[in-house]
């Protein structure tokens, strides 16, 4: 089985294993770094994606209002190009755990493409790989990052870290490659999908990740990747 077909798999078994009535407070928040139909930053005045750059910087100077400063500063570091979806975020919505919290944050992208002729490779990713992770960490997350070779790498990680989630009283899931947007629908697009006649046949559908970062506890996913169609998909072609 592939990373994809792995990962709605499991988050098969874990929407059975949570169907009972979750908590109030249980919630997953999904943040993007790009409104729908637009290209996200790979390279900024800081080295990398500008929500990222927004990002780190809401980690280390929380400002009261979460959701203008990420869409200020995306806005700063991206020179006006880039704005954020922060529609998910409100009053309660807080990037640092509170104190005692356990809380738990994986990094997960995909950065190494290695074919120049086809899909190119994203350092700002990589780079932004490490320095989301060390921010999160120093915000009091267990932080683990990894940059996945391929689909299967990405289930894996995320396999474990759905594991770990479920102790934890706050998860953060960080994620990105190249993406695009589909009839609505987000795919992240592992090294390998360039390779396959259905491209959608090896991408990874974020819808599936959302299902398995779903469970108790304060959760958010952080998607950092592109929503646009550059080649004029659809979900039949692609």
């Amino acid at each position: 089985m592939d990373g994809r077909g792995r990962i709605t798999a499991l988050a098969a078994v874990l929407a059975v294993a949570g169907s009972g009535a979750a908590p109030a407070a249980a919630q997953l928040r999904t943040i993007y770094a790009t409104e729908s139909g637009e290209p996200a930053g790979d390279f900024d005045r800081r080295g990398g994606n500008p929500f990222a750059s927004a990002l780190i910087t809401a980690l280390e100077q929380p400002e009261d209002n979460l959701r203008e400063q990420l869409a200020y500063d995306t806005l700063t570091f991206s020179d006006g190009r880039q704005a954020p979806e922060t529609h998910a975020i409100d009053g309660a919505t807080r990037l640092a755990p509170a104190e005692g919290e356990q809380a738990v944050a994986l990094v997960l992208v995909f950065a190494d493409y290695g074919d120049e002729e086809g899909l190119v490779s994203l350092p700002g990713a990589a780079f932004d790989a490490y320095r989301v992770g060390r921010a999160l960490s120093d915000a009091g997350y267990d932080v683990r990052t990894v940059i996945a070779a391929d689909a299967q790498g990405f289930g894996d990680a995320l396999d474990a870290f759905a594991l770990e989630a479920e102790g934890a009283d706050r998860s953060l899931l960080y994620t990105t490659g190249h993406g695009v947007e589909v009839d609505g629908a987000i795919y992240i697009l592992p090294p390998e999908a360039e390779r396959a006649t259905n491209m959608l046949d090896r991408a990874i559908p974020l819808a599936d990740v959302k299902q398995v970062m779903e469970g108790e506890g304060n959760r958010l996913l952080i998607y950092a990747g592109c929503r646009d169609n550059p080649l004029g998909l659809t979900s039949e072609e692609f």
